[in-house]
């Protein structure tokens, strides 16, 4: 497939754009991460590099963020969101998620992020590499459904299908889960999500490293 540059030319070959950490993390666990994108953005255009962006890698660390999952789900949605707004339709995005924590919330906030940038980038084809100590570990946290939401349906299937090598484990533990502690609509919530895996999965290639 041909890729094509900002600028609207073919481009026979593109280099990942990479985003150095020093000019990234002074914007990582800001509220106002758009503004870091912006800025980043215009970093890349000011020395001409418009080639699309490739491969953003988000590297998060221990931060003291189990008080700021909220804010961590703006900021990073914000900043995706933004970086979408500069790529053409039909583009390839790879997007890394480096997630140096056992915490499976911070994780679950991710993809809750991820959704958020699929609802308002419908026409981009997306490639989602899930990089997980829990992954690599085979080993997934246990996830407090305790707190669940109308929406969040719409996100599990990442858990369920992104850790793929779990997947038994997960279904084991949602039934688990559901018939001891939780009522029907929670059932529902749950199916919602497979149905919405289904209806999208064709668009997205999904994978794990």
């Amino acid at each position: 497939m041909n890729r094509i540059r900002l600028d609207g030319r073919a481009c026979n070959e593109i280099r990942p754009i990479k985003i150095k950490s020093n000019i990234f993390k002074n914007y990582a666990f800001s509220t106002e991460i758009s503004i870091g994108a912006t800025k980043i953005l215009s970093y890349m255009i000011e020395n001409h590099n418009y080639e699309k962006i490739y491969d953003c890698s988000l590297k998060f660390l221990k931060l003291g963020l189990n008080n700021k999952k909220t804010q961590l789900l703006d900021s990073i949605s914000k900043f995706l969101i933004s970086i979408s707004n500069f790529i053409i339709t039909n583009s390839i995005i790879k997007f890394s998620f480096f997630i140096i924590e056992d915490d499976g919330n911070i994780e679950f906030a991710l993809c809750n992020c991820i959704t958020r940038l699929l609802m308002a980038s419908k026409k981009i084809k997306f490639e989602i590499i899930f990089n997980s100590i829990c992954a690599k570990k085979k080993f997934y946290p246990i996830l407090d459904l305790r707190n669940i939401e109308e929406d969040v349906g719409f996100n599990i299937f990442y858990f369920i299908f992104l850790n793929t090598k779990c997947r038994k484990k997960i279904y084991c533990f949602f039934k688990k889960i559901v018939d001891k502690e939780f009522k029907d609509d929670t059932i529902q919530i749950l199916l919602h999500a497979l149905r919405m895996f289904n209806l999208i999965k064709k668009k997205f290639k999904i994978c794990i490293k």
